[in-house]
């Protein structure tokens, strides 16, 4: 009974998420909204983070399924793949290099951050 009240906070969650993306005049994903409202409940404690702990587990462990319906749609839209092929390695190669760099700058960011915090306590 844990794991289903914590997954229907998730989906309350991500309900409001979606609300939010709608009636916000700026374009947000909804996803991204979501996980701002978990972190402020979370912050604010209004949520425990122990009580997603077994819901988390499950979610994680069937992630695989979640990425079943990305795949059909590939597989749908292959003829597109075939005569893109190179700009889609292009882009991921770019990609991954742009995010391996922002990376870099935010764990070299977050250290001195931390860093700085020990030095002023």
């Amino acid at each position: 009974m844990k794991i289903l009240h914590s997954l229907l906070l998730i989906l309350a969650i991500s309900l409001l998420g979606e609300i939010f993306s709608f009636i916000l005049p700026i374009t947000i994903p909804s996803s991204i909204l979501a996980m701002l409202i978990m972190l402020i409940l979370l912050s604010v404690k209004a949520l425990n983070a122990d009580r997603f702990n077994s819901i988390s587990s499950f979610l994680l462990g069937n992630m695989a399924l979640f990425f079943l319906p990305a795949c059909v749609g590939l597989i749908d839209h292959l003829e597109v793949m075939k005569e893109a092929w190179w700009q889609i390695i292009l882009i991921c190669v770019l990609s991954f290099f742009l995010t391996f760099i922002a990376t870099i700058y935010t764990v070299e960011l977050t250290v001195r951050l931390i860093d700085k915090r020990k030095k002023t306590c």
